[in-house]
């Protein structure tokens, strides 16, 4: 079972069909995260330790990208992404 954040750009019915197969899924309207940008979305996703879903790759494939890069530099786990 997966532990899903879906960002902002993903409908609702998205969360409630996931939920209905069995993962946990909360939308960012859910979770109160309705005025954070991607960076301070991805932080708190890997916080946690919720995969990201978003339609939203070329920023978050951007973040992502760095968080890797950064956390493995810093030797702490790094967040996980799916578009």
């Amino acid at each position: 079972m997966a532990k899903l954040l879906l960002d902002h750009n993903v409908r609702a019915l998205v969360a409630d069909l996931l939920r209905a197969g069995g993962h946990d899924a909360a939308t960012a309207q859910e979770l109160g995260y309705t005025r954070i940008g991607d960076d301070d979305l991805l932080l708190r996703a890997a916080e946690r330790g919720l995969t990201v879903v978003t339609q939203n790759v070329a920023d978050f494939e951007l973040l992502h990208d760095a968080w890797r890069r950064w956390t493995q530099a810093w030797g702490s786990r790094g967040a996980t992404l799916a578009c």
